[in-house]
């Protein structure tokens, strides 16, 4: 199960597969639960007649006003393997599944969050081994559909270069702005932490073409696991270091790395998994 995600009025939304139908790939159910604690609905088949990637988990998240968005990868063998996504309100009426990333390339990592206004946002890494880059879009629901609203409906180019660009998060800073975070691997021995503001208009607020998207090189190179919260007062980005120690830095929409010097977590010991 998956959830639950709040309606911002005292109840909440929750969604789940269930093998009853299909035993191999499972459907995806969802229901809502009034601030009462009372479930408003027959439970909901929201996949449609998708076939869901095995050991594979959906996601969710909130509208901002009172709705959730609900996403999912497609199974490679038995679907066509694409990203799938419906948007639920909390009197029943729901959009049809709608194809969020459609390609034949290699993706994964998708991440998914609010964007204000009634939107989500979601920020994946996609090409070949060794050479991803990271791509994002905005979701705004309409009746019976979800339409990507940025870069006419293709993938926003959001850090295209050298290296590997991977594992992407993105997060809700205010209705102007979303923020994503991905960790940069410039080469196999040189790896940092990327990160970028997007506009609800899908335009980026640092150049991508250069340095101005990075907000840490690391000492040595090491898998950082990257993640992000915010507020309207600024993002937060946690990371962990080759020696198992976590740092934070802090961004806006003017300055990529507010603090001169990333704050060190060292409480010498071990660390890892940090949330935000």
């Amino acid at each position: 199960a998956y959830g639950p995600i709040s309606d911002n009025a005292g109840g909440g939304f929750i969604s789940w597969r269930s093998y009853a139908n299909d035993p191999v790939y499972g459907e995806l159910y969802a229901q809502y639960i009034d601030s009462n604690g009372n479930t408003q609905w027959d439970d909901k088949l929201i996949s449609g007649d998708s076939k869901i990637r095995v050991n594979s988990q959906q996601n969710m998240c909130s509208d901002r006003e009172g709705g959730v968005y609900v996403t999912w990868y497609a199974d490679g063998t038995a679907d066509d393997g694409n990203y799938y996504g419906v948007h639920l309100k909390s009197d029943g009426s729901a959009t049809t599944p709608v194809k969020l990333i459609d390609t034949d390339i290699d993706y994964g990592n998708v991440s998914l969050e609010s964007a204000g206004n009634g939107d989500g946002v979601i920020a994946w890494k996609q090409g070949p081994m060794n050479s991803e880059d990271i791509y994002a879009q905005r979701l705004q629901y309409s009746s019976n559909t979800i339409n990507k609203e940025w870069n006419s409906g293709n993938p926003l180019e959001v850090c295209i270069s050298g290296g590997r660009q991977m594992a992407p998060k993105i997060t809700y800073y205010s209705d102007d702005y979303v923020v994503v975070v991905w960790e940069d691997w410039a080469s196999p021995s040189v790896s940092g932490i990327g990160a970028n503001f997007i506009s609800s208009s899908g335009n980026l607020q640092f150049d991508p073409s250069g340095d101005a998207d990075l907000v840490h090189t690391m000492a040595s190179a090491s898998t950082p696991f990257p993640r992000v919260k915010a507020n309207g007062a600024g993002a937060f980005v946690v990371w962990l270091s080759a020696s198992d120690i976590h740092s934070v830095q802090k961004l806006t929409p003017s300055n990529i790395s507010v603090w001169s010097n990333p704050v060190s977590l060292d409480t010498g010991n071990t660390q890892e998994e940090a949330r935000l």
